[in-house]
């Protein structure tokens, strides 16, 4: 809640009243009123070991964190420091608050994380791996222009842990990442799509000839093993034992498969939601079962303020989420 200062600006307050036994206060105090920034400070002595610490740590002068300790014993009604130390110490009054103010500074962040503008109009940023960008990025833009024409799209690319770091700071909304191998708690990650992983060959490629033997004969042309998919290829092939020649290494998908449709080796990459059948220029071979493919996801904020728009590219994209096996 807010009230207004002596000076005529408003702050931020908090209430607490004598009656919430798990304070153990001052029977006399019949209401406080606290200033957050009181608090603030209050926990940046604790933590700094003075007041002169934690003036140097908030931006305050010495004086101005002295002049609000006064002010919230003064509204306590008892002391929280023993001033006959130097630096002063916290009571175990003192130490109580400490714990109390950590609490409510903690849920008052809390609160200010939640959703405030669900709404399908604004500007909203999208990252996309270089892997979706002719396939899921088009799509996107299509289905948010007919349905929220209201929405303002801004778009870049970029490799999944550079973009998964810049959606759990913020200066992204979402963005369409091949999943990690190792968990992520930073962010959230909603599953949209498998997509199965292919060994590729040029069309001509003699069909007697089977994944093992074409990854030993042939030249290897690999999509970055720097890239959460393409570490997850190189750990495919490693747990296979499978032998190969590695001669190109790329971070684009449409140059590999180029490459290997004009017979400069072969590869593996995921057959991609929403692209061609690789099928219909390549000769294809499955790359293992369905833990051998790439998982689509859409990562969003942990405190998303966009959670309807989350939910409605999700419904949108799960039900196209086979990617279409081409023909072997």
């Amino acid at each position: 809640m807010q009230a207004d200062s002596p000076l005529g600006r408003p702050y931020d307050v908090v209430v607490v009243k004598k009656n919430e036994t798990n304070l153990h206060l001052p029977l006399k105090i019949l209401t406080l009123i606290m200033r957050l920034d009181h608090l603030s400070s209050l926990i940046a002595i604790a933590e700094h070991g003075s007041f002169s610490a934690a003036a140097a740590v908030i931006n305050l002068s010495h004086s101005a964190v002295s002049i609000q300790m006064r002010q919230l014993e003064n509204q306590v009604g008892a002391q929280l420091f023993d001033r006959s130390t130097r630096p002063p110490q916290l009571t175990p009054l003192g130490r109580d608050y400490v714990a109390r103010a950590r609490v409510i500074i903690t849920k008052v962040d809390e609160l200010q994380r939640l959703p405030t503008h669900d709404r399908l109009e604004g500007t909203v940023s999208f990252g996309f791996v270089p892997t979706t960008l002719q396939t899921i990025l088009p799509v996107i833009l299509t289905q948010l222009q007919t349905r929220h024409a209201n929405l303002q799209v801004t778009a870049r690319s970029g490799f999944s842990e550079e973009l998964a770091k810049d959606v759990a700071t913020g200066d992204l909304d979402f963005a369409f990442l091949s999943a990690s191998n190792t968990p992520r708690s930073d962010i959230t990650l909603d599953f949209i799509a498998n997509e199965p992983l292919f060994l590729i060959a040029a069309p001509d490629t003699p069909k007697h000839l089977q994944v093992d033997d074409l990854l030993r004969d042939q030249p290897y042309i690999a999509f970055s093993p720097s890239t959460w998919l393409g570490d997850q290829i190189f750990a495919g092939l490693k747990a296979r034992g499978i032998s190969f020649t590695l001669s190109i290494e790329l971070d684009s998908i449409d140059a590999v498969e180029n490459l290997v449709a004009q017979g400069f080796g072969v590869s593996i990459v995921p057959q991609r939601l929403f692209a061609d059948d690789m099928g219909n220029t390549l000769r294809c071979l499955a790359f293992g079962g369905e833990a051998e493919s790439r998982k689509l996801v859409l990562a969003s904020h942990l405190h998303c303020r966009r959670p309807t728009l989350r939910r409605t590219m999700i419904d949108f994209l799960r039900p196209q989420k086979m990617a279409k096996t081409p023909p072997q």
